[in-house]
């Protein structure tokens, strides 16, 4: 297969198109679209795949390995293992796995980038400006028919309750409420500032989590440190100023117990 290094122009225009598809696919989402995203979308005709750059550098990931051979040091039962698995994600000998494959039936396009999109791209076509342009009406023409699914999938994605440590039926309750809001208002610039005003929600509820997350894991530190809460059974430490992950860190910054009684150093 031959690889196709590009012109600066059309190098410009896939970049462009494909950090534009990265924030379609995540109308809510944080991620820097600069460096692609994970995505599979299945339209018919319209077929493609999105992988970021990876950086596990396992043996086994299609995208960390150019060469799925016994001169590598693969066994002949992890070749035959692997080799559908590699296929799969559209592997090819000496690139790896590509970091966008489109297919549409006719023609199979595969991108390859290192880092983040743009830098050190290739791809196994010789692609024009043409052709380029022609690519972003067929995947936008692909998207535009799953809107709603987009909007769900990113929802979901953002309000993972394992990644915000919430419970699921609130992040359920959440997306569903979220996902109203959008959808009630009229399609154009009115929806577009609901979406902001959802997107904008979802980044500030995902910093509070993070530092509930951190003030969790600093009350952890002081109980392994011997710093210990005030045990009382009959209320809910949580609610009381004086059991609370301030007053503990404070009594010791001062050289005092939890309980306030000076600490002797």
């Amino acid at each position: 297969m031959e690889i196709y290094d590009l012109s600066d122009d059309v190098k410009e225009a896939l970049s462009q198109l494909l950090v534009d598809v990265s924030a379609h696919l995540q109308p809510f989402g944080q991620e820097r679209p600069g460096y692609g995203i994970e995505a599979n979308l299945d339209q018919q005709p319209v077929v493609f795949r999105m992988q970021p750059f990876c950086w596990c550098e396992d043996e086994e990931c299609p995208w960390c390995t150019g060469h799925l051979c016994a001169e590598e040091g693969y066994s002949n039962h992890q070749i035959l293992r692997l080799e559908p698995v590699f296929a799969a994600a559209g592997f090819e000998t000496g690139e790896g796995a590509p970091n966008f494959w489109f297919e549409d039936g006719t023609e199979s396009i595969k991108v390859w980038w290192y880092k983040y999109i743009g830098r050190g791209m290739r791809t196994n076509v010789n692609l024009s400006i043409e052709d380029v342009t022609r690519l972003r009406k067929s995947i936008f023409a692909a998207l535009e028919t799953r809107d709603l699914d987009i909007l769900r999938a990113s929802l979901a994605a953002e309000l993972d309750p394992k990644h915000l440590a919430i419970e699921p039926q609130l992040s359920a309750t959440m997306q569903n409420a979220f996902l109203a809001m959008v959808l009630s208002a009229p399609l154009g610039e009115t929806r577009d500032a609901v979406r902001n005003q959802v997107t904008a929600a979802v980044r500030s509820l995902s910093r509070q989590c993070y530092l509930a997350s951190q003030a969790t894991e600093a009350g952890q530190i002081l109980d392994q440190a011997g710093v210990k809460r005030i045990e009382n059974p009959e209320d809910p430490e949580d609610l009381h100023m004086e059991f609370s992950l301030t007053h503990r860190i404070s009594n010791l910054v001062e050289g005092r117990s939890p309980q306030g009684e000076e600490i002797p150093f």
